[in-house]
């Protein structure tokens, strides 16, 4: 089987707080960069025509909500859940068969939206209880969640209270690993705060299953300079060779 380097890419795209302008700059960056399979929340595809690629677009709001956006060539089957927990409708979890070869990509798209009383924590303790079987139930597949989790640890040393830390301790007893962690360290930048520029929070993450994480040959933060006023999160870019 000859080998394919993948590109993907997950962005907020703070869709619902930017103009029309804005939000036409966002779509022609993210065409620039031409990912193979991206990972989009705050976002609205409508209107967009992305050459030889699909687009999946799964409402949240009104007027935006999270999309996958995949090369054509890929065969995609979308999976449901017999039960969705309280804050699970942002959840995109499809499976892609790439092209010549019987590899299978589970691609799960996540956004940490506040709930009734503005956690979003509590939102991805339901995204990870939904995708628990089927992540422990196929180990052995190659798997990647992305999306902006809203939570960080960060916060966790501020307040002094654990409660994010615990998201992230549940990834990680599914075996999945953050990809940006061995890159960047700790922590990196992916939220522009525009009221409090001195704070500077990863929001938004990629995390794989081992057999996945195995094949990354790069992983980049977009900087500010080059997305301008288009959002106020930053996209990040991981490319594997499979």
């Amino acid at each position: 089987m000859n080998q394919n380097t993948i590109k993907f890419l997950t962005w907020n795209m703070d869709y619902w707080r930017r103009n029309p302008a804005q939000h036409e700059t966002a779509w022609e960056y993210l065409k620039g960069i031409n990912p193979d399979i991206a990972m989009l929340q705050e976002s609205n595809p409508e209107g967009q025509l992305f050459d030889g690629h699909n687009v999946y677009f799964h409402p949240v709001f009104k007027n935006w909500g999270s999309t996958i956006i995949a090369r054509s060539k890929y065969a995609i089957k979308k999976t449901s859940f017999l039960t969705n927990h309280a804050g699970s409708p942002s959840l995109m979890y499809y499976d892609v068969l790439l092209p010549d070869s019987s590899v299978v990509i589970t691609v799960i798209n996540v956004y940490g939206k506040h709930d009734a009383y503005g956690f979003c924590s509590t939102t991805m303790h339901h995204i990870i209880s939904d995708i628990t079987p089927l992540v422990v139930s196929n180990r052995n597949r190659l798997i990647i969640l992305a999306g902006d989790f809203n939570v960080t640890e960060q916060w966790d040393f501020t307040h002094n209270d654990p409660a994010h830390k615990l998201v992230f301790d549940r990834l990680n007893d599914l075996g999945l690993i953050n990809c940006t962690k061995d890159f960047f360290g700790d922590y990196v930048q992916t939220h522009i705060d525009e009221r409090n520029p001195q704070n500077t929070y990863q929001l938004d993450y990629i995390y794989m299953s081992p057999l996945l994480y195995d094949k990354i040959i790069a992983c980049r933060i977009h900087s500010k300079m080059s997305i301008g006023e288009a959002s106020d999160h930053l996209p990040i870019e991981v490319q594997v060779l499979v």
